[in-house]
């Protein structure tokens, strides 16, 4: 038998992991604004925080702080850890990106998430594997590492 989906649930679920998502990568910015400010050596974090909002791209954010953490770190390895951590941030990104620009449509066997301007014919999107868990469980920034 089939269960009944109730379907405002399912998109408020969506909309909870979705934000929680997107909420936990606020926090990874945050972090690396505090080791850009740290690096500064500025005495309060609001000018690493003006510096970090006007530049667009992570990329060129990520490369800037890569730069100046060997003129405050001496120590090699932490060096090194830094430029790991810094792959992994652009890892990451790929993923937030994805789920910042999905959206919640509403098909006949319920709400899925799917991409933005999506080419494909939406009658292939009702039926494919989008289902909020496996969605989410692909998109979630996973830190822990």
């Amino acid at each position: 038998m089939k269960s009944v989906v109730d379907k405002d649930q399912v998109t408020k679920l969506i909309l909870l992991w979705v934000g929680t998502a997107l909420h936990n990568w606020s926090r990874v910015e945050g972090s690396v604004i505090n080791v850009l400010w740290r690096c500064m050596g500025a005495p309060s974090p609001q000018p690493a925080s003006i510096v970090w909002s006007n530049i667009v791209n992570l990329n060129t954010k990520l490369r800037i702080v890569e730069q100046i953490v060997p003129l405050k770190i001496a120590d090699a390895e932490a060096i090194k850890l830094w430029s790991k951590i810094s792959e992994k941030i652009i890892s990451a990104s790929k993923s937030r990106n994805k789920l910042a620009h999905f959206e919640i449509v509403h098909f006949e066997n319920g709400p899925r998430l799917v991409p933005k301007y999506q080419s494909a014919d939406m009658g292939d999107m009702a039926r494919a594997d989008t289902t909020p868990e496996n969605v989410i469980d692909r998109y979630l920034l996973n830190f822990e590492e």
